[in-house]
């Protein structure tokens, strides 16, 4: 009986190599797939939302000034000083602060060219800013002035104050996201969807009116110095707020 004998062929292998290789491909995979990335694109949507709160201004301010024209520059300063003395102890008498009166002094030559060049004379100017957060205390101002005859923006023009406007800002913010949100309810019952998530929310333009002057009662002039007390009428305006929204949709 014949003994057969079977020999093996043996094959080396390098598994530090073959771990690279397996590597790479497992690397290479990866980066065609992107397991980590949604394969679904997110829906979104973008609306405005707008809020408007009308509230009675709490800020007056005059503007109101004076002339003193003199040959004689010695004396129009004189008239000048006295009277502002004159001018800031009544004021404070009215309830005027300190911090609230601004006061400013010009001067130049004023010259009538239809007239001799030497009768010329000199024209000094006493400006103020009267800035005041309390309607019955601009009301005695504004007579006062009127009294004295001022010229200028006698009657106080009406506007927010920054603490005011502070807080009309927080609300109509507040209601102008709201706003938002019920148009975007409206957009997604349209698209047969639902409003998810807020992604972004950018604020836009805010602000009231342009400070103006406050109505006189009657339409009375200011100038006619015929008059002692004016009633001033405030009435209210309007402080608007607006938002876009972007919401997620499911």
């Amino acid at each position: 009986m014949d003994n057969k004998t079977t020999s093996k062929i043996s094959i080396p292998v390098n598994w530090q190599y073959l771990s690279l290789a397996l590597f790479v491909v497992v690397i290479a995979l990866l980066a065609l797939w992107r397991p980590w990335v949604s394969q679904t694109t997110q829906r979104k949507v973008s609306v405005t939302g707008q809020a408007t709160i009308k509230s009675t201004p709490d800020e007056y301010t005059l503007y109101p000034y004076f002339e003193y024209a003199n040959a004689d520059r010695t004396k129009a300063n004189t008239e000048l000083v006295t009277q502002s003395t004159a001018i800031s102890t009544k004021l404070k008498e009215l309830g005027v602060k300190d911090e609230q009166i601004k006061s400013n002094t010009s001067g130049y030559d004023k010259y009538t060219y239809s007239a001799p060049v030497d009768n010329s004379s000199n024209t000094l100017t006493l400006s103020y800013t009267i800035a005041l957060t309390d309607k019955d205390i601009a009301q005695k101002v504004q007579d006062y002035m009127l009294s004295l005859k001022a010229k200028g923006q006698i009657s106080p023009q009406a506007s927010f104050s920054q603490k005011k406007q502070k807080e009309l800002q927080a609300q109509a913010r507040e209601q102008a996201i709201n706003d938002a949100k019920q148009n975007a309810d409206v957009t997604a019952k349209q698209l047969n969807t639902k409003v998810g998530k807020v992604i972004t929310v950018q604020d836009g333009l805010a602000g009231g009116p342009t400070p103006f002057a406050v109505s006189v009662a009657n339409d009375a002039k200011l100038d006619s110095g015929t008059m002692s007390s004016l009633p001033i009428q405030v009435g209210q305006d309007e402080y608007t707020y607006s938002v876009s929204v972007e919401y997620e949709l499911k």
